[in-house]
């Protein structure tokens, strides 16, 4: 069966062999270990981001190594991230939503919400849905300046 032998094999249905072998797997959760991208882990391996995604798909092992490997990379970028944060608080927030959107990503944060109770009083509830507060900076248009233009 594709997908279980120890080396690629041909997929099922026909193409061409598959370039994966087991030693990725190990290779591939050192290289992410290390705050490495999936992109650059696919250079190192001398293949595309697509095939490396693919493998994921495809090899249970592999994609094991690659989630532990990136878990293992997030600590080392928020550890970077950390030591930098003092100096450093708009670049630190748009990295981590970058490295990991699902733990840094688009929450509102307390600024950004609001609950409204429609003017009674009433404390909010569960059932009460915040409302995202968006704000837009519009530049003015131009003054004239005194001396130019008509009368």
């Amino acid at each position: 069966m594709a997908g279980t032998s120890g080396r690629g094999g041909a997929r099922p249905g026909g193409g061409r062999p598959s370039r994966y072998r087991p030693e990725y797997a190990e290779r591939a959760e050192a290289w992410l270990a290390q705050g490495f991208s999936v992109g650059a882990l696919a250079g190192e391996l001398g293949v595309s981001r697509f095939t490396v995604l693919g493998w994921v798909k495809r090899w249970p092992a592999f994609a094991q190594a690659v989630a532990r490997g990136r878990a293992r990379g997030l600590v080392v970028w928020e550890k970077r991230l950390a030591e930098a944060a003092l100096s450093r608080p708009g670049v630190i927030q748009f990295a981590l939503r970058r490295l990991s959107p699902a733990d840094w990503g688009e929450a509102p944060d307390a600024a950004e919400v609001a609950v409204l109770d429609g003017g009674d009083g009433t404390k909010p509830t569960a059932e009460m849905k915040p409302l995202r507060i968006i704000t837009t900076w519009v530049e003015p248009p131009p003054r004239p300046r005194t001396g130019e233009g008509g009368a």
